[in-house]
């Protein structure tokens, strides 16, 4: 059986039979690569393909679903270079997680997982930069990588969902809910069972960032932040490790005076004007 997809006049299918991957701009004979995945588990219906340019080579992404009750995604990514696979990589994850989904590209780069080891790679093949997630944060877990910058790595964990930041000049890296949750909520999502299908990990998301500070917001369910109107912002320094929240109401001094009166969005389109306190501020 094959699976197809197309970008622009490119044309891209997987045959999950042979394993063997296709593609023609539709002027040419197609271009046969056997064995582009080293396994493949699932079969039609629980196999699909992703494809996008990357410069003049195209990144091909195989999701691969398999298991009993289909518990289980191997993600592989390649790079292929006329004809040829110059790169690929493959992570495989387990019990159905919803973040499981690495962004695939940074500044001309391809985003590839080898298991933990997070590889940036040129579209000729050449790698970039390669970080072994699991060495720097002792973690014997695989992860989605959700953002990334020059100097910064934010990363998700597999097995708890949660989000780390990781300074890349020092390795040092953190548990943002560690940061930025109160004790209440930290103490829920800890006692949290994380094989309960309703478990909700932090659900911290990027918004925005401006020089070194970091904005994100967090709706996760069930979990006190939710009364304050379904967001949680907070603000993060990567040059300093120095953690903040943004919360509705304050009697606390401003800290950091280059977010104030920044209107944040939230899902669903409400916005409101927040004033920025310190972690350690009482009454938060």
């Amino acid at each position: 059986m094959d699976v197809t997809t197309t970008i622009g006049d490119t044309t891209v299918w997987l045959n999950t039979d042979s394993k063997t991957l296709y593609y023609s701009d539709g002027h040419t004979s197609p271009v046969a690569i056997k064995n582009a995945v080293h396994e493949l588990n699932g079969s039609w219906g629980t196999v699909s393909i992703g494809v996008e340019k990357l410069g003049e080579s195209l990144l091909v992404t195989i999701f691969d679903n398999f298991g009993e009750p289909h518990i289980n995604d191997q993600i592989s990514r390649a790079i292929i270079k006329d004809g040829s696979i110059v790169a690929r990589s493959s992570v495989l994850y387990w019990n159905n997680r919803d973040n499981e989904k690495s962004i695939s590209t940074y500044n001309g780069n391809a985003i590839m997982l080898d298991a933990a080891v997070l590889k940036l790679v040129q579209p000729d093949g050449t790698i970039t930069r390669s970080y072994d997630l699991s060495e720097i944060t002792g973690l014997d877990t695989v992860f989605t990588v959700e953002v990334v910058f020059d100097d910064y790595l934010l990363v998700r964990t597999h097995d708890s969902r949660m989000l780390i930041g990781i300074r890349l000049s020092t390795k040092e890296f953190v548990y943002l809910y560690k940061q930025l949750f109160t004790v209440e909520e930290q103490s829920l999502l800890d006692q949290w069972p994380r094989a309960e299908i309703d478990y909700p990990g932090d659900q911290l998301t990027l918004l925005h960032r401006k020089g070194n500070v970091l904005i994100h917001s967090s709706t996760s369910k069930g979990v006190p932040w939710r009364r304050l109107g379904g967001a949680y912002g907070v603000v993060y320094d990567t040059s300093t490790i120095d953690l903040y929240q943004i919360r509705p109401t304050s009697s606390c001094r401003l800290v950091l005076f280059v977010v104030v009166g920044w209107q944040i969005t939230f899902i669903g389109g409400a916005t409101a004007q927040y004033s920025l306190i310190n972690k350690h501020c009482p009454n938060r």
